[in-house]
């Protein structure tokens, strides 16, 4: 029929083992989001002050991914540092922390120690953090992914 949506195709082939990644997974929380995406990750933003900025990567690592994750209910995953190379969109939005030091038991990126809300110590969006959660019930994940 003209106009109508034919039956879908054969299953695409089997993606390599282990678990799956959400490359830009939804999530509850409302002061962290994952935005910007590619088949990577996703770049990492916070609310502050009524505004989204990014999270630079400058000592961004697994426990600080696993607050990411925490804050939006889902599974750790990755982390990626310098992800504002990759990302599909330029960005504009102010860098709202860097140097965090989260121990991966707080709830949000904000309750970890930082050098300051908008203390960027030369971040450009360059160094954008970025991170991927993982969609299985399996918990870990400590995989990085730098230039």
């Amino acid at each position: 029929a003209v106009g109508g949506e034919g039956e879908g195709g054969p299953p695409g082939p089997r993606g390599p083992s282990g678990e799956a990644m959400l490359a830009c997974p939804g999530g509850v929380s409302t002061n962290t989001r994952l935005v910007g995406c590619n088949t990577q990750a996703c770049r990492v933003e916070v609310l502050h002050e009524g505004r989204w900025g990014s999270v630079c990567s400058h000592d961004f690592d697994a426990a600080d991914a696993q607050v990411v994750c925490r804050a939006m209910a889902l599974k750790p995953g990755r982390f990626l540092t310098h992800f504002g190379r990759y990302s599909p969109k330029h960005n504009e939005s102010p860098i709202w922390l860097s140097n965090l030091r989260c121990t991966g038991i707080e709830r949000e990126l904000a309750d970890c120690r930082s050098g300051g809300w908008g203390v960027l110590d030369r971040c450009e969006h360059y160094d954008d953090a970025g991170c991927a959660a993982r969609e299985s019930t399996r918990s870990g994940g400590r995989e990085h992914y730098d230039d």
